[in-house]
């Protein structure tokens, strides 16, 4: 239970905060446009990751990164709701939302080292000829169907979406290298 300190600045500070709230991806409406991601997001397992419909409690998830611990050498968040402990790690996400959890696992800006990828060849191949700026105007179409399905539903995020982060780059990456093939 919060103490009155903490209650306090809860609602001072943390109950007017925006929670972005992933979509639903409605594939049979995107392939009727033509639009045919649901092949790339069958391959990689997160169909029916993207085609979840349940409530979103917004002051539970706030209070819960209200009170949360990071621990980033671990990979681990601890917080408690109503005095029930809550421990996620990538493991229990993957198992609480039927993601595969196997291949790669990388975080943060670094992900280009830790994968030893060459970002020079990336942004030639997402964006188009000449881009100096990484905005979302500027992905060729199909990056730019990917990075829809990054900042509305993988990472989800307010604010501006023109700007492509390093992040829904990493996204953008992975779902369209992988399936190229």
């Amino acid at each position: 239970m919060f103490d009155l300190d903490l209650n306090q600045e809860f609602w001072e500070r943390w109950s007017s905060r925006p929670i972005a709230i992933g979509r639903y991806v409605d594939f049979d409406s995107l392939a009727r446009e033509n639009i045919l991601l649901k092949p790339i997001t069958d391959k990689m397992g997160w169909t029916s990751f993207l085609q979840i419909r349940e409530r979103a409690y917004h002051k539970v998830v706030q209070a819960f990164y209200f009170q949360a611990e990071v621990f980033p050498d671990k990979s681990l968040v601890i917080s408690t709701i109503k005095g029930k402990k809550i421990s996620l790690n990538p493991m229990v996400i993957a198992e609480k939302l039927k993601l595969p959890h196997d291949g790669a696992c990388v975080y943060g800006d670094n992900w280009v080292i830790d994968l030893n990828v060459n970002l020079s060849e990336v942004i030639r191949n997402v964006f188009q000829p000449n881009t100096t700026e990484f905005f979302s105007s500027k992905l060729h179409y199909i990056p730019t169907m990917l990075n829809l399905l990054s900042q509305h539903s993988l990472i989800p995020r307010k604010g501006d979406h023109g700007n492509v982060i390093k992040n829904e780059l990493l996204h953008i990456y992975h779902m369209f290298y992988e399936n190229l093939d």
